[in-house]
This record gives C-alpha cells, structure tokens and sequence, in this order.
C-alpha cells in the first residue's frame, strides 16, 4: 500500500496587525484584497486537487477482482453470517466497535474502483459507518426463525458498489433459546474483501 495524506493550508488573513500585537489590545484583523482572496481561492483548489490526486489506493489481487466481477443477479458473491447476542447493542456503540474495526481494517473503509486494466481499493472519500448500519426493530419479539428469513431474503440484495463493500444489520427484539430477549446482528461482507475463513475471524473478532 501506498499511504499518502492530503494537505491543509492555514489561512494567513488571520494574523493580528503588528500594531495591535506591540500594545497589547485587541487583536485587529486586516481586510484581504481582492488579489489575496484570489491566490487563496487557487490555494485552496491546488490542494483539493493534490488530496484527490493522492487519495491512498491499494492494488487488488487477481484472485480478489475475480470474487468482484464474479456477482451475477442469482450468485452474488457476498458472505453472509448472523451472530446472536444477549441483550442489545446500541447505535453508538456499532459505530464505535466497526469505527475501530475498519481502522484495523483499511479495506473497510475502501471502495472498489478501475485501475488500468484491473481493480484496485480506493478510500472511500465519503466513508461514513453509519452509511453501512441497518436497524430492524419489531414491536414484537422476533424468533430465530425470523433471523433465518431475513438473512435469507438479504442474500438476493446486492452491496452498492459505490461504497465499502460491507453491511450490518441489528434486529432487536430477539426472542432466544432460554426465553430472554436478546439481538441479533446479520452481518454481510463481500467476498473480495477477504476469503470466507478471514471473514470469520474478523467477525468472531468484533465479539
């Protein structure tokens, strides 16, 4: 991988006039001209475009580009897995827990894009967690068998390619074996992000 960071320009327009600095009053901000406001302007473009331009990208193994161009509308090829918890997790704790995963995790945090004749992740410039965590919550208490159906019926939907590819869904509430409530998390990555045994680990990882 190549790791890059864009650049962020300081303005100068907010240094305090020197008189004001030597007497000790307060701080004086001087009007920018019309040339300055214009070089800032051109600063500013400058670095949008260099943080464009050296947005970290990854090369994507050929194995791994198969697994993408491989989705057909009745095959997609996504791991799907469900983990039943106790109790229930809260919307802010899921935001920590896959904030911290896609840090371990670069490619969670990366979105399939054409690199020359082949694919490559990019970082996704509009990564958000909360774009890829799902609430299903039913006034009555669902049963495992409704867990099955619903991660049954997700297996026909496609990821969007427009993101990471990686979704999570809380069901709450859940009625478990023992009688409590507890949740369930259906949980779905694509199989390019990693084979279906390093997708286990990772989501046994989460626990």
């Amino acid at each position: 991988d190549v790791v890059t960071t864009g650049t962020v320009t300081a303005a100068e327009f907010t240094r305090p006039s020197p008189a004001a600095a030597a007497v000790g009053g307060p701080s004086q901000w001087p009007r920018p001209t019309a040339r300055q406001r214009r070089a800032k302007q051109s600063r500013l473009e400058r670095d949008r475009l260099l943080g464009e331009l050296t947005m970290t990208t990854a090369a994507m193994s050929v194995q791994d580009a198969l697994w993408l161009t491989m989705d057909r509308p009745n095959n997609l090829m996504v791991v799907d897995g469900a983990m039943i918890l106790r109790g229930t997790p809260t919307p802010e704790a899921m935001t920590d827990l896959m904030s911290r995963t896609a840090k371990r995790f670069p490619v969670l945090a990366r979105r399939p894009v054409r690199h020359g004749t082949g694919w490559a992740w990019e970082d996704d410039p509009d990564f958000d967690v909360a774009r890829h965590l799902n609430e299903r919550t039913a006034s009555e208490p669902m049963s495992l068998v409704d867990v099955q159906h619903t991660l049954a019926a997700m297996r026909s939907e496609p990821l969007p390619k427009d993101r990471a590819l990686w979704q999570c869904t809380v069901m709450s509430p859940v009625t478990l074996d023992d009688g409590t409530l507890g949740s369930a998390v259906i949980s779905r990555f694509h199989h390019s992000i990693a084979d279906g045994v390093r997708l286990t680990q990772l989501i046994l990882g989460m626990c």
